[in-house]
């Protein structure tokens, strides 16, 4: 039987509804705020916040772009009662989802429902705990039927969460097509450790690794200036990373290669002992207390260094964050197998061949804020 114009209309509204509702709760789940998820997808906050209303539709497009940032399947935005050939929507509710749903402002299962109830019982403390646990439990399961890396010691890794754009406003499919087309984009293999030496039809001479390339300056003048060494970059600004795959190409350098997403993922795949000079420049010092977790430089990223760079390795590593630098010179200086070689702060900078003004570093100098360059030595104590 035809449905009727006005029939058709209330289960497209409440489509978008469930839609919403689904986004808001995969996000909250997630501790992603509305700008958050917004600036993943080159949109205002207030988008995200008529997608989560229900008043405003999404292109098929843009929920597949959803599915990626928040980690579900597609099928997680279509609740199991709905059947688009029976009109009128319905969904059982039991008086503890009835009353939950009216706290939350959304629906959900009954068995998120139970967990949410525990979960407030609980502490802070142990609230953070349990969260610990969960996600590194559920990553350990995804990963039992995949090849460790090589001497790879630490805990269960867990999803690394990335925060701010991944693009400018004016990205085009064009030019995501170009870049993911390009011979120097590096896609990496679904499991297993990445040797970065077989990227490259000669084996290099030395390997470097730069860990957020920014807009490339350094990453392009060093490659240039050292044809013989193998270099390897990791920048999730996918502008950042089309600007500079064209600046190589200005110099005809083809002894680079560039993994377009998150530094860290690269990380977890690099094969011990590989790497000769790893380079982290102005990475973003995150200030605020409630964000030091999405810090680059961690006890979890330190683990990484001791573990790929070879002996006599060196670690560069520049910032205009004053907390920062104190933070990372406390490791470093603490751990015995690092020793510092060079420490320089601006207006005294290295006047190296390879090491360029970069545009951040120029920004910060413009705007006062003084600049700490160094250079750290490591040498594994047996």
């Amino acid at each position: 039987m035809t449905q009727s114009k006005e029939t058709l209309e209330q289960t497209d509204t409440q489509l978008q509804l469930t839609i919403g509702q689904r986004i808001r709760s995969r996000r909250l789940l997630l501790k992603m705020t509305q700008q958050d998820l917004a600036v993943t997808l080159g949109l205002s906050f207030q988008q995200i916040q008529k997608y989560e209303r229900g008043s405003c539709r999404l292109s098929a497009t843009r929920l597949v772009k959803m599915c990626e940032i928040l980690s579900v399947p597609i099928t997680y935005f279509f609740d199991s009662n709905f059947n688009l050939s029976n009109t009128p929507f319905t969904t059982s509710f039991t008086a503890v989802q009835e009353k939950k749903q009216a706290e939350l402002g959304f629906s959900l299962p009954v068995e998120q429902i139970k967990l949410l109830d525990l979960y407030e019982q609980m502490s802070p403390t142990v609230q953070e705990t349990v969260l610990d646990f969960m996600i590194g439990y559920v990553k350990n399961l995804n990963d039992i039927n995949q090849p460790v890396a090589d001497n790879i010691t630490h805990q269960p890794i867990p999803p690394h969460q990335t925060y701010g754009r991944r693009h400018s406003r004016r990205w085009s499919n064009e030019r995501e097509q170009k870049l993911i087309q390009h011979p120097a984009t590096l896609t990496l293999p679904p499991n297993g450790p990445v040797k970065l030496t077989s990227l490259f039809q000669n084996p290099p001479h030395r390997l470097w690794l730069e860990i957020g390339l920014g807009y490339g300056e350094h990453f392009i003048v060093t490659a240039c200036n050292y044809p013989n060494d193998g270099f390897v970059g990791a920048e999730i600004y996918l502008s950042g990373v089309s600007a500079t795959l064209e600046g190589l190409d200005a110099f005809s350098c083809n002894n680079a290669r560039i993994f377009p997403g998150d530094g860290r993922v690269l990380l977890d795949r690099v094969t011990s002992q590989s790497i000769d000079t790893l380079v982290l420049l102005f990475p973003d010092p995150w200030p605020k207390a409630k964000h030091e977790k999405r810090q680059m430089f961690s006890p979890y990223f330190m683990d990484h260094l001791k573990r790929i760079l070879k002996p006599g390795a060196l670690f560069r590593f520049a910032s205009d964050a004053a907390a920062y630098v104190d933070k990372v010179t406390k490791i470093l200086d603490k751990e015995p197998s690092f020793s510092c070689a060079h420490r320089w702060k601006s207006p005294n900078r290295p006047n190296l061949q390879d090491w360029p003004y970069t545009r951040y570093e120029k920004k910060a100098l413009s705007a006062g804020r003084t600049c700490e360059y160094f250079h750290y030595l490591f040498n594994p104590i047996a």
